[in-house]
């Protein structure tokens, strides 16, 4: 299996892909991690679609902005503008995302960006790491960060691991 990455990447993102390849390996699938410069890391995913799996860094922000990773219209195979880079095509998450869109009270956009969610927690395209209550930050040998408010994955180059742990 084939997974490419940027190579301008952050630190974090390459460790934990490196970190998968052992997971991979457990289950039987060996993971092939392919570091690609940012002009042919973008020509593969675009034009030539020569791998399984595509990872980038990917900040979140409060408030749903994510419409066009999960919407068909946004197949970056079809819309140049778009950010759906696997081509993920779900007739239930388009009129979810339509309803979203055009809601005129916060129950409206609730009800839909519920039924999106189960949706795609049904139907799985992607892979994601580092949300904001993941347990590795209440691990006891985690040590020296604080989470962002606004940016969850801002400077987590700060973390590190204590010398004991308990």
């Amino acid at each position: 299996m084939s997974v490419i990455v940027r190579n301008d990447s952050p630190q974090a993102l390459t460790s934990v892909l490196q970190s998968l390849v052992a997971d991979f390996a457990e289950v039987g699938i060996e993971l092939q991690i392919r570091a690609l410069s940012p002009e042919r890391f973008f020509a593969v995913w675009t034009l030539e679609r020569d791998y399984d799996l595509i990872a980038y860094a990917y900040n979140l922000f409060p408030g749903f902005t994510d419409f066009d990773l999960y919407g068909s219209n946004w197949d970056i195979r079809q819309n140049p503008q778009g950010w759906n880079p696997g081509g993920y095509s779900n007739e239930t998450v388009d009129q979810s995302l339509r309803e979203f869109l055009s809601a005129k009270n916060e129950t409206e956009a609730h009800d839909a960006l519920q039924v999106l969610q189960q949706t795609v927690n049904d139907d799985l395209f992607g892979l994601w790491f580092g949300f904001p209550q993941d347990l590795i930050l209440v691990r006891p040998e985690i040590q020296g960060f604080q989470p962002n408010i606004l940016w969850e994955t801002w400077n987590t180059h700060q973390l590190w691991r204590s010398s004991t742990t308990t």
